[in-house]
């Protein structure tokens, strides 16, 4: 999956740029990062000035890294730069800044939650300019209660995909240059937008549980089978919560997934939409076990490999139905991996098909004896055995002497020397 730009490995941008970005990582490598801040504010100056984004926001994050190595709480300061820049923050630059601090908070609260959650309700927003740039209008993070992060965590994060999303959805990875960075050319196909790449940031940040720490009594329960339905299906669904549940992650992550999957119905994609309703199954597979919708994971794997049966990936959906399959049958499990590698014997469901596969079919011997010898009976010794038509054994009874000549002549000499003194 395509990240946006963290760090100073990613490539930067053209000249004249370049150099001078060169330059800076040739500092901060060498920490000298006092003489590399006023370069790195001259960039961030001149990118703001051109509207270049993928410089700006490369800038605000060396900005940010700058003061992780001199501030006690760059954390704050750092939320505090971003919420003042993205006000003014032109488009590209505004729906990624507000992603980022998403990630800043999330990463804050992931740090003091055991202290949030001894912390009562905090004070409220102050509209004090005396205290310019502050995060949220000067309020001290110190004074925020659990609730109220989660809720600018899930605010930054909606934020970041509403803000014109028609415009992110024609502004393709390619142009958005080393602001986007990884990614194979596949994943970029599958994923090709500004828009896809907030989206999956604010779908994996959501996903935190953690943010889900006071637990109404009404809550929102995935409960409709059409959850598990066509994408028609899924993107017609209701998706509805009691006020009490607005930090339900759950009900956040399906909602993002339905906004892609309406997206790609209408952009009439099917290889990106069957990955939205890959990702999509996966997902709800791992929140509705022991649930009574456990049971329809399998069948709608089978349903969308038809449904994509002309496309590679399809043959993901075989892969993991086989992988369902693995323990209670693995005859049928290897059946679909076989069926997955002869479809598209290229694409990545069938090399994970081919890898599920051989380990099922891996020839295993294991030798286990009882810890425990009862005086007068014999020691069990078991044999278990799979994948293997026949297997001879012996079994050997050892007199202390002999142990000691089989370990000293098993080992090396100097591992042997030194189990002397324990075999005496």
């Amino acid at each position: 999956m395509a990240t946006i730009l963290a760090d100073s490995a990613a490539p930067g941008p053209q000249p004249p740029l370049a150099a001078q970005w060169k330059k800076v990582d040739a500092l901060l490598k060498k920490d000298q990062t006092a003489t590399a801040a006023p370069l790195v504010e001259k960039l961030y100056q001149q990118a703001k000035k051109e509207n270049n984004a993928p410089a700006y926001v490369r800038a605000l994050l060396y900005k940010i890294r700058l003061l992780e190595n001199k501030e006690n709480d760059a954390d704050e300061k750092a939320i505090a730069l971003l919420e003042a820049d993205v006000k003014t923050a032109q488009f590209p630059a505004r729906p990624i800044l507000h992603s980022l601090l998403a990630g800043l908070y999330s990463d804050y609260y992931n740090e003091h939650r055991y202290q949030l959650y001894q912390r009562t309700q905090g004070a409220d927003p102050t509209t004090d300019q005396a205290t310019p740039g502050a995060a949220d209008g000067g309020t001290s993070l110190a004074t925020w209660d659990a609730g109220r992060l989660g809720a600018a965590i899930v605010r930054h994060y909606y934020q970041s995909v509403e803000d014109e999303p028609q415009r992110q959805l024609s502004t393709t990875l390619v142009a958005l240059g080393d602001l986007a960075t990884g990614g194979d050319a596949e994943g970029r196909a599958l994923r090709p937008t500004l828009y896809d790449l907030l989206t999956q940031r604010a779908i994996a940040g959501l996903q935190n549980q953690e943010l889900y720490i006071t637990r109404p009594e009404q809550q929102f329960q995935p409960t409709d089978p059409k959850l598990f339905g066509s994408a028609q299906e899924f993107a017609a669904l209701k998706l509805d919560a009691p006020a009490a549940d607005s930090l339900n992650g759950q009900l956040h992550a399906l909602r993002l997934l339905q906004r892609l999957t309406t997206q790609r119905l209408a952009a009439n994609n099917p290889a990106a939409l069957a990955d939205i309703d890959l990702q999509r199954l996966g997902y709800l597979h791992g929140i509705t076990q022991n649930t009574d919708l456990a049971d329809q994971y399998e069948p709608a794997l089978a349903r969308l490999a038809e449904v994509y049966n002309v496309l590679p990936i399809s043959t993901e959906f075989i892969a993991s139905q086989a992988q369902t399959k693995r323990e209670a049958d693995p005859v049928a499990a290897v059946a679909l991996a076989r069926a997955a590698e002869a479809r598209f014997p290229k694409s990545h469901g069938a090399a994970r098909a081919r890898l599920l596969r051989e380990e099922i079919e891996r020839p295993e011997v294991a030798f286990t004896s009882a810890e425990v010898v009862v005086p007068g009976q014999p020691w069990r010794l078991d044999v278990t055995a799979r994948n293997v038509t026949t297997l001879h054994a012996w079994a050997y009874h050892l007199t202390r002497q002999q142990r000691e000549e089989f370990d000293r002549y098993s080992r090396p000499r100097a591992q042997a020397e030194n189990y002397a003194p324990i075999l005496k």
